[in-house]
């Protein structure tokens, strides 16, 4: 899983990125990873720092980790609570 933040602020967590680059006439196109200059979430371009720049984007970072370790995680902290409040 991805998680995609902006200003340090986590503004996804998705599956699989959706990699764009722009056109010369500014038409933006998915493509393969290798080719991007950003990704695509919920409907709004976001430029990929390391790649070329693209108009009218914020930059965004992206981090991957591991979904099923945070489910788990997730899972016992809701055990230990429940346990708590004798649930």
């Amino acid at each position: 899983m991805f998680e995609v933040t902006k200003g340090g602020a986590v503004i996804a967590r998705v599956d699989k990125l959706q990699y764009i680059k722009q056109q010369r006439d500014g038409t933006v196109i998915n493509c393969a990873e290798k080719e991007a200059q950003g990704i695509c979430v919920n409907d709004v371009f976001y430029h990929l720092p390391w790649a070329a720049p693209m108009a009218g984007t914020e930059d965004v970072q992206i981090n991957e980790f591991n979904g099923a370790a945070v489910i788990a995680e997730s899972e016992a902290a809701v055990d230990e609570l429940l346990m708590l409040i004798g649930g």
